[in-house]
């Protein structure tokens, strides 16, 4: 999956997106040793927002694979960091959230904040001990999860995924009777 994001000319600045071209990585999984490869890929949702006509003008409009989305300049300053936040997330907690992962780290612009990454993680079906992780959007966000969301580290979650360290499995507390 090769993103090759267009240029965008916004009030009067050219804004280029190189610093999102994919991503090969090598990461040694702490437990054995095993080295695996990841592929790294980003979405445009990483410097996008939803276009919402109340709100956005036609200077606003990018469009990538026939998705029209609205440019966010801090979205845009927040991706710039994305290459160096995830060699951090290689060794960060992960979170399971609907149909993604969810990684929180803090980001500094004006002042600190939360900046929330959203991704997949497959498992590679072209070569062996390796995953392509899909970054599909990152935004200014705390993370809001339940307090008893699944989590994992980075290496762990990726050893399960490739089925290099057995999938663990919760244990389901009995629900309690409630006395009448």
């Amino acid at each position: 999956m090769m993103n090759k994001f267009p240029h965008k000319e916004f009030e009067g600045v050219t804004y280029q997106f190189s610093h999102l071209k994919p991503l090969r990585l090598e990461i040694s999984l702490s437990q054995d040793k095993k080295v695996i490869s990841l592929y790294i890929t980003f979405s445009c949702h990483c410097f996008t927002e939803k276009f919402d006509s109340e709100k956005h003008f036609e200077h606003h409009k990018y469009t990538h694979k026939k998705e029209i989305r609205a440019f966010d300049k801090i979205r845009y300053e927040c991706s710039l960091q994305l290459p160096s936040i995830i060699q951090k997330m290689l060794s960060g907690k992960i979170y399971r959230t609907n149909e993604s992962y969810t990684y929180v780290t803090e980001i500094v612009l004006d002042r600190e904040e939360k900046y929330s990454i959203f991704f997949s993680l497959e498992k590679s079906t072209k070569l062996e001990d390796s995953l392509r992780i899909f970054i599909k959007s990152a935004y200014l966000k705390p993370l809001v999860s339940k307090n008893n969301a699944q989590n994992w580290r980075f290496q762990g979650l990726a050893g399960i995924i490739l089925g290099i360290y057995p999938r663990k499995i919760k244990k389901m507390k009995p629900k309690k009777k409630k006395t009448p």
